[in-house]
C-alpha cells in the first residue's frame, strides 16, 4: 500500500492481530498493543461523550431562553423573519459556475494542446 493508508489502517491491524495469532506467544505479544488502542479509544469516547452532554445542556438552555423570549414578546417568530440581504439565486450561480468549470476541465483533459 502507498500513501497515508498504511498509517490509517495501523490501529485496526493492531486490534485484529490477536484474533489471527497462530500461537499463544504471538497472541500474548499482540494483546498488549491491541489493549492499548482499545483503552485509548475508550478514553476518547468518554471525553467526547462529556463534551456532547455539555453541548446538549447548552443547546437546551438556549432553546429555553428563546421560548421564554417568544412568550414574552421579545423575539420575532418564524412568520416575522427578516428578508435575506442577497438574492437567493446568488448561491446557485456560484454552484453552476463551479460545476461548469469542473466539467470543462475534465472535458479538456483529453484535448491535445500541441497541434503540429
Amino acid at each position: 500500500m502507498n500513501g497515508p493508508m498504511p498509517c490509517v489502517w495501523y490501529p485496526f491491524r493492531l486490534v485484529l492481530k490477536p484474533y489471527f495469532a497462530p500461537e499463544w506467544i504471538a497472541f500474548l505479544l499482540a494483546l498488549g498493543p491491541a489493549l492499548l488502542v482499545m483503552t485509548a479509544h475508550y478514553l476518547w469516547v468518554m471525553r467526547a461523550d462529556v463534551a456532547f452532554e455539555e453541548a446538549s445542556v447548552e443547546a437546551a438552555r438556549r432553546l429555553a431562553e428563546r421560548v421564554a423570549a417568544v412568550r414574552s414578546g421579545n423575539l420575532r417568530t418564524a412568520s416575522q423573519k427578516l428578508k435575506p440581504k442577497r438574492a437567493p439565486f446568488t448561491l446557485h450561480i456560484w454552484i453552476v459556475v463551479l460545476v461548469a468549470t469542473l466539467v470543462l476541465a475534465f472535458a479538456l483533459r483529453g484535448v491535445p494542446t500541441n497541434t503540429h
